[in-house]
């Protein structure tokens, strides 16, 4: 549902963040810089709860989920992760905090 926290996933370090106050297809956006080259953008927040240049760590709420940009449907999240400016699979960054379907809700439904 909307209005929801979005959290910065990774635990290892904080990072320095910068935004771009957008209505374009992405809608209001907060992009995290981390070591390594990657950057991880959370997409269509209804609000943000960081300043350009602050340090967030692992946790931290920067944002609340919303339904901003070009063509949004119903709140969420579009999160994406890149190296070096290339898009990468974010499963693979996410797969320690997703739940196996089996252990939710909507599961049983």
């Amino acid at each position: 549902t909307g209005r929801q926290p979005a959290r910065w996933l990774s635990p290892r370090q904080a990072r320095r963040w910068a935004y771009r106050r957008s209505m374009g297809p992405g809608g209001l956006f907060v992009r995290v810089t981390h070591e390594g080259g990657i950057r991880t953008g959370y997409f269509h927040l209804a609000s943000f709860n960081v300043v350009p240049g602050q340090v967030v760590k692992a946790g931290e709420i920067i944002g609340t989920v919303g339904r901003t940009g070009i063509k949004a449907s119903n709140s969420h999240l579009h999160f994406e992760v890149m190296r070096d400016g290339a898009l990468l699979d974010p499963v693979r960054f996410l797969d320690a905090f997703v739940l196996p379907p089996e252990m939710t809700v909507t599961h049983q439904l």
